[in-house]
């Protein structure tokens, strides 16, 4: 059944037929670049929780809270936010 479709899909202008070497060669490209983007992906995604461990083990306690703008909701807010969170 298989030849009979090879020599079909020959017929068509353009169209190429590959050998069963051939695709075996490609399956085995096409596993080794899912392989590398899935590493690329892993690396590039374990960067982020990374980064925080590091930063919470520089300055694990925050040393200030900075208030941007003078409104009052956002002292009063702030001054709320830090008896909350005491630790």
């Amino acid at each position: 059944m298989l030849k009979g479709r090879r020599k079909f899909l020959g017929l068509i202008p353009g169209f190429v037929v590959a050998s069963s070497s051939s695709m075996l060669l490609s399956f085995n490209t096409q596993k080794i670049l899912v392989m590398l983007v899935l590493a690329i992906a892993f690396s590039l995604a374990s960067i982020i929780p990374l980064r925080i461990a590091v930063a919470l083990h520089q300055a694990p306690i925050p040393q200030a809270i900075l208030v941007l703008g003078s409104a009052s909701e956002r002292m009063e807010f702030a001054a709320r936010f830090w008896r909350s969170h005491t630790n």
